[in-house]
């Protein structure tokens, strides 16, 4: 499931004229209600394009947050492409059921 979400944030990126250069998912974090999956994104764009990939990322993917943003150019050449790197969470199902609580009456 994680392997398609890539896929699809790979493929909105070239339409939005970003540059990807890495995605790195990280390990799931457990929760009772969903789980949080990091992903790490990495590449170069525009500061517009990058704005805009954030923007429609919220209508792409309903289910995934931006936690951090960063954007960095290279002022002696503004024609250079500028690097970018997006901390995003992608609130998925959780994975598994957790064990109901025993009762008071059972312990």
């Amino acid at each position: 499931m994680i392997n398609n979400g890539i896929a699809e944030l790979t493929d909105r990126a070239g339409k939005s004229a970003i540059n990807i250069e890495d995605i790195s998912p990280g390990k799931p974090v457990h929760s009772l209600r969903f789980d949080v999956v990091p992903i790490k994104v990495a590449g170069a764009g525009t500061y517009r394009t990058c704005a805009l990939f954030i923007h429609n990322l919220r209508k792409t993917f309903p289910d995934t947050g931006v936690a951090s943003f960063s954007l960095s150019g290279n002022p002696s050449d503004p024609t250079e492409p500028a690097k970018f790197q997006f901390d995003l969470e992608w609130f998925a199902a959780p994975s598994a059921v957790p064990a109901p609580l025993p009762s008071a009456s059972a312990r």
